[in-house]
Order: structure tokens, then sequence, then C-alpha cells
């Protein structure tokens, strides 16, 4: 990772980030100002949760307002995937801000690119059908997974399994 000013990740780590639920962006709106001053991009991060099914409740919703309030933009944007992603968070606030979703039962694992993303399920399945139904969701998205612990390594202070 570069220094905390900068902002932004070294190339090499994108990738590893991507698979974390994170994409770097930069400020389009500043950028050619900040060139001519002869800045550095802003850089801020998205983050896109894993919500197998679209389903949270009501406390996970209050959460992620109060996340999004403190380390981020405020703005929740919900996605065509059933899920939820955070603009403008800075790099500083990527790491306390995975560690609040993981106290709300919440992760941002394998969320980005060439990954799952999100598992999805119909809006309305009736009320005699709505636990079997959404329990596929959970179970698809838990088999697709990726294998290594390095999120948790990474971002939750885990132990390395050697």
């Amino acid at each position: 990772m570069k220094e905390e000013l900068s902002g932004d990740f070294y190339d090499k780590d994108q990738i590893v980030v991507k698979f974390h639920g994170l994409y770097q962006q930069d400020d389009r709106d500043i950028r050619e100002e900040r060139s001519k001053k002869k800045l550095d991009r802003l850089y801020s991060f998205m983050i896109r949760l894993r919500i197998p099914g679209g389903l949270i409740n009501s406390k996970q919703w209050m959460e992620i307002h109060q996340i999004s309030e403190n380390n981020s933009t405020g703005v929740i944007k919900i996605t065509t995937r059933q899920t939820i992603q955070l603009h403008r968070l800075i790099k500083s606030k990527i790491k306390p801000t995975i560690q609040f979703f993981n106290l709300s039962k919440l992760d941002s694992i394998a969320t980005y690119g060439d990954m799952t993303r999100n598992v999805i399920c119909s809006s309305y399945v009736g009320k005699y059908f709505y636990e079997e139904i959404y329990g596929y969701p959970s179970k698809i998205s838990k088999m697709l997974l990726p294998k290594t612990r390095a999120y948790y390594e990474i971002w939750l202070d885990e132990e390395k399994i050697l």
C-alpha cells in the first residue's frame, strides 16, 4: 500500500482490494484543476456489500446509514444487483468501515470485478415460500466465497494461518 497521504494504492494492490469489494476512484470533476496545480489526483474508494438475496434487517440498515454518515458522503446507493454501495470513502476509513460492517454481520468479500458480486433473488416470493426461497441465495453465496482468509487477515486483524 502507498503512504496514507497519497490516498491510493499501488497498481499491484488494486487487484487485491477488488477481491475485497473496493474500487479506487478519483474525482473527475477536479482532476484537471489538480493537475494544473501539480497535485496528485484526489482518490477515494467505493465499497460494495455482499448481501445475498438483497435481504437486510432494519438494524443493519441503520448501521449502514451510520457508517455512511461517519466514513463516507452519507449517500447510500442501492444497486440493481440487490446490494449497497458507499462512495467517496477515504483510504484511512476503509479498515474501520469494514470492521464496523463485520460487527453488523455484513461484508464486502468478492463483490467486484470478475467475482460473484452478489447472489440475487426474486423480490417477491409470497408468504408461503419466503424462508425456503431466501435461504438459497445465502447458501449459494457461501459456496462461491474465496477460500483464502486474506480479507479477514488484512481488514479484521485475524491471525494468519500458515
